[in-house]
């Protein structure tokens, strides 16, 4: 899960031309990574940052002191008797999924031309719709 996460969806979001290798920095270089990418790429949504700073906090450090701990075997395997336990795995395998699912998208909305933007469809609209997101672009009526 961690390797999907950290260095496949790097290499994805390099096809955006995308640099988000500060997303796994301490917490002191992401915030300064953050504002660098903001100005970077002015296209991305800025409430990207909001949600990752969410990612970060909700479950990616965490998962990351899990994962070094394993390789180095330097902590007490107590603290993280959670990620034994199947339903957080499940929890967990679902959140890292839909994190890269919506990371990317964001990255590569940004490449889109013409004011396009990628967006939630109404469910209530469109009940038989399958896709996870829709096409939006102001130039044209629905």
């Amino acid at each position: 899960m961690w390797k999907a996460y950290k260095d496949l969806t790097q290499r994805a979001a390099s096809v955006a031309d995308s640099n988000i290798g500060f997303l796994f920095a301490s917490n002191k270089d992401f915030a300064k990574g953050l504002i660098e990418f903001q100005t970077n790429y002015p296209a991305v949504r800025p409430e990207l940052g909001k949600s990752l700073e969410e990612t970060r906090a909700k479950w990616q450090n965490e998962l990351a002191t899990f994962r070094n701990t394993l390789e180095h075997q330097d902590t007490d395997p107590e603290q993280f008797m959670k990620f034994y336990e199947s339903d957080y795995i499940e929890w967990l395998f679902l959140e890292v999924w839909n994190t890269i699912v919506d990371l990317m998208s964001v990255l590569l909305e940004s490449r889109l031309a013409g004011g396009t933007k990628l967006g939630l469809p109404d469910l209530e609209k469109y009940p038989n719709l399958n896709n996870r997101f829709m096409f939006y672009n102001p130039g044209f009526a629905e």
